[in-house]
């Protein structure tokens, strides 16, 4: 019977059991050195190698042969079932990488029910499975494979809750654009109705202090535009949109000169004074009297 002996990654020889318990017994070789020999399913460690027993009966150093501790040609291939070499492979990798793209997939996914779902939560469900497909084909060499699967159903929450927080910021949204594009309006019919009171007390100049009968009186000479006359925030797009008052520039200068005839989306309309000062006023359902 010839054994075959190896150290690690390393063929040390092929020899006989008298050489090999001499080498033993002279240390050049060590018990937690594995063997093999034909008929076996896996190699074994020489301190419980079959024949190699401390019963076993032992030559004279003298005689023991002198044997190359380098590989020979004639070795052979170690079994592939051998539990030795797979031992030490793993042994010697080190610990496992973790995967780039399940350090991704869990960030993303992170990310994705926190701050920036639709952009994240896409990224992490992709990075997740292909982080998962590379952990598995990569024979035990990449970890990662918990974080790619936490990746995965952040990911997927992410994509669930994007709907809502998308309802729910289109409902925050709604009322605050609604009422900033009702300011706007109502500040676009102040400042037009402004115009239309300067042009009044223009026309009050040249008429010995009193206002135009009639707001058409102003066109073209005092107002070249007619559209001055339609309320910004009136649907139904009135050509008059307000209500005139008359009189003299001597009255009163809170007298009411101007009123939008149509409410805002605030439920408010827009006065002009005689002096010109505008006002946006709340809670004013019905037009002032008209003065006789």
């Amino acid at each position: 019977m010839q054994i075959h002996v190896a150290r690690g990654e390393q063929q040390l020889g092929v020899y006989s059991p008298e050489a090999v318990r001499n080498m033993l017994t002279s240390g050049e070789l060590l018990p937690t050195d594995y063997g093999w020999a034909e008929g076996q399913s896996a190699w074994t460690p020489l301190s419980a190698f079959p024949g190699l027993e401390a019963g076993a009966p032992q030559p004279a150093p003298a005689a023991s042969p002198s044997i190359p501790l380098q590989p020979r040609a004639s070795v052979q291939p170690r079994p592939a079932a051998s539990p030795f070499p797979a031992t030490t492979a793993a042994q010697a990798s080190g610990p496992k990488a973790d995967s780039g793209l399940a350090i991704a997939s869990l960030v993303c996914g992170i990310l994705g029910i926190s701050f920036v779902p639709f952009l994240a939560a896409i990224p992490a469900v992709i990075c997740g499975h292909v982080a998962r497909s590379e952990i598995n084909k990569s024979g035990g060499r990449l970890g990662g494979a918990g974080m790619a699967l936490a990746g995965l159903i952040t990911g997927y929450l992410g994509l669930v809750m994007l709907p809502v927080i998308i309802a729910l910021l289109a409902a925050i949204a709604f009322p605050v654009f609604k009422s900033v594009q009702a300011k706007g309006l109502e500040t676009k019919a102040l400042s037009n109705a402004k115009q239309i009171g300067t042009a009044c007390r223009l026309y009050a100049v040249d008429k010995n202090g009193a206002f135009p009968k009639t707001l058409d009186e102003l066109v073209p000479e005092y107002l070249p535009d007619r559209e001055l006359f339609v309320c910004p925030f009136d649907k139904s797009r009135d050509p008059m949109g307000y209500e005139y008052y008359g009189g003299k520039d001597t009255d009163p200068a809170d007298n009411v000169l101007l009123v939008s005839k149509a409410l805002s989306e605030g439920k408010r309309r827009v006065v002009i004074n005689v002096d010109t000062s505008g006002r946006v006023v709340r809670d004013m359902p019905e037009l002032p009297p008209h003065r006789r």
